[in-house]
């Protein structure tokens, strides 16, 4: 039980004021000065950052010319605090891992990875068996990387929903992302109509061609570059993402963005301070395009 400061002050005044009860004075600062002690030690305690040793490792790091063999390092939370080639001595709370026959890296860096899309499943549709296959390896997911060392990922091109999805999970690498920018009727969403795209892609420009007064103008303005690269900025993201695919192979049956629409998209990032990434197509490399 914890007594506030009244409390205790109310007790003390008691005990002075009653003489059969002055000789437990001394006793009850005694015991005061111990209750606060441990208080504080407990508080330092639970202050104390976990603290692990990795002994007998084989440590590989860009910085050192060679592997260092039979390493011992010692974390403080989530920092290393000491890297050492003889044995470090252990603290009393420390938690030791004998890592003899394995290896110790930096964490590894996927800088292409699409988080929502599971390999072999490329489409999930209306298909339960697929859809319960498809949520049980997005949950599993970001647990397998970080066994393979992955701690870092890259995804440029992602929906906000499968963001949320990744996030939900506790334990997962940290994940950067691009928001991708595709035009109606271009790569990657050349098979969607214009209303589908319109709810399946949250950072789709409009770029309005022909008759256009069958779209009202707010949508028109949503789907702007200046009001779709200020939404990928506020979403987190790092970079914008252009499509600059015209057709696989020898094909060229896709629609492109303008290049007057591309350097509205490469003004705004630069106001919002994002990068910017291009998926450009091999049919096009000889073509100048003036968006860098």
């Amino acid at each position: 039980m914890l007594l506030a400061k009244d409390d205790i002050e109310k007790i003390m005044k008691t005990i002075k004021n009653r003489p059969s009860l002055r000789l437990t004075l001394t006793t009850m600062r005694c015991l005061l000065l111990f209750f606060c002690c441990q208080v504080f030690a407990d508080k330092a305690a639970r202050q104390m950052p976990q603290e692990w040793l990795i002994e007998d490792i084989t440590l590989i790091s860009p910085e050192r010319q060679r592997p260092l063999k039979h390493a011992y390092v010692r974390l403080q939370g989530d920092k290393i605090i000491e890297v050492s080639s003889t044995p470090l001595p252990p603290n009393k709370a420390t938690t030791r891992y004998n890592g003899a026959g394995q290896f110790l890296i930096p964490g590894l860096m996927d800088s292409h990875v699409h988080i929502s899309d599971m390999p072999g499943l490329s489409y999930v549709g209306d298909d339960d068996s697929k859809k319960a296959l498809q949520d049980a390896f997005i949950t599993q997911q970001p647990s397998s990387y970080l066994y393979f060392g992955v701690t870092q990922l890259l995804d440029p091109s992602q929906s906000k929903a499968a963001l949320r999805a990744f996030d939900r999970v506790a334990i997962k690498p940290d994940l950067f992302h691009c928001g991708a920018t595709p035009i109606v009727g271009g790569y990657p969403i050349n098979r969607m109509s214009q209303q589908t795209a319109l709810k399946a892609r949250d950072y789709l420009i409009l770029e309005p061609s022909g008759d256009t007064s069958h779209i009202p103008s707010a949508v028109i303005k949503a789907h702007s570059p200046e009001s779709i690269v200020a939404n990928i900025k506020n979403d987190g993201a790092i970079c914008v993402k252009l499509f600059i695919e015209d057709g696989f192979g020898r094909k060229s049956h896709w629609p492109l963005m303008s290049n007057a629409f591309m350097q509205r998209i490469k003004a705004a990032a630069k106001k919002h301070d994002l990068l910017g990434a291009v998926d450009l197509s091999s049919s096009i490399f000889n073509q100048p395009i003036s968006v860098a």
